[in-house]
């Protein structure tokens, strides 16, 4: 996605009101907001006198990421000694984090990135994004102050903290997290199921459930199937912080609730998702309506074996 300033007014327009609803602040002054929103390898194309890239807001946002999550895990952990936040606060503010919170916020689209960066999956990787991140920070910080970049961090880091409160540590791989958790219930491991798949080649978006015995844990989503399927697993483990539902998991396995793969889910299960669904009210990756289907289920149910 190109930036303002394409002598369309419309189009202009168009940029600044969806990155506000990206950033939850308007983007302005438009030059800065741009600037954080370019990779070098874009200027580094660009004919004399280059535009700015985003190394320099980079490094300030590093320092606005890295104070914002020191004070919300001294606010939220009171009882940890400093060694254990010191590695709370590592886990958070490593690259994975941070570009899998540019991902649940959709910073990437917005990214101008240069033709050779973009054709060799620049846009996706991980070192991309978690700078990104932490440039965008770095521009709501000078734009709008402390306050509203803390918003904007604590937004893309929701996950990360939801995985802090049931005791697991962000940035680290989901999926194997989620495969040793569910072992603790059952030996049947998770399936994953692609659900949609759009956008042109070169800016793809993936949508992809994780099950258990039948039963949808999560739905994530992502600009490769891998990262969804990391969303997907980042949400069940989210759902599997509730002990309620936990136990009717485990229930399940020792075949007291019923066969969730040929019955469906029973009423107290289905009841039980809906709760834990209804009480998050944030948006993007892996978030699910209220009272229904996560986004993209389109019904089918689970996948099969060997899928």
């Amino acid at each position: 996605m190109h930036g303002p300033k394409t002598h369309d007014p419309a189009a202009d327009k168009a940029w600044s009101a969806g990155l506000e609803a990206v950033l939850g602040v308007p983007p302005d002054p438009v030059d800065l907001f741009l600037e954080a929103f370019t990779h070098p390898s874009f200027a580094h194309e660009q004919p004399e006198p280059r535009p700015p890239h985003n190394q320099r807001l980079e490094f300030l946002g590093d320092a606005v990421v890295g104070l914002v999550v020191a004070h919300e895990l001294w606010k939220r952990f009171p009882h940890l000694p400093e060694g254990d936040l010191t590695r709370l606060r590592i886990a958070t503010v490593n690259s994975r984090a941070l570009a899998e919170a540019a991902r649940a916020l959709g910073l990437g689209r917005w990214l101008r990135t240069g033709r050779g960066h973009e054709l060799g999956g620049g846009r996706e990787q991980e070192s991309t994004l978690s700078d990104l991140f932490e440039a965008v920070a770095g521009a709501v910080f000078v734009a709008h102050g402390l306050p509203a970049a803390r918003d904007f961090v604590l937004r893309g880091l929701a996950d990360a903290f939801a995985s802090m409160a049931a005791g697991l540590l962000p940035g680290v791989d989901a999926k194997t997290q989620l495969q040793e958790r569910l072992h603790t219930i059952g030996m049947d491991p998770p399936r994953y199921r692609l659900l949609t798949e759009e956008g042109p080649p070169h800016a793809r978006t993936f949508r992809v459930a994780v099950y258990w015995r039948g039963q949808q844990l999560g739905v994530g989503q992502g600009g490769s199937k891998k990262a969804a399927e990391q969303a997907a697993a980042a949400q069940a483990l989210v759902r599997l912080a509730d002990p309620q539902f936990v136990a009717l998991l485990a229930a399940e396995a020792e075949g007291e609730v019923g066969n969730l793969i040929h019955e469906g889910p029973t009423p107290e299960l289905t009841a039980q998702r809906e709760r834990t669904e209804g009480t998050d009210g944030r948006d993007g990756v892996g978030s699910s309506p209220p009272g229904g289907r996560p986004p993209g289920d389109d019904g089918a149910g689970p996948p099969q074996a060997g899928q």
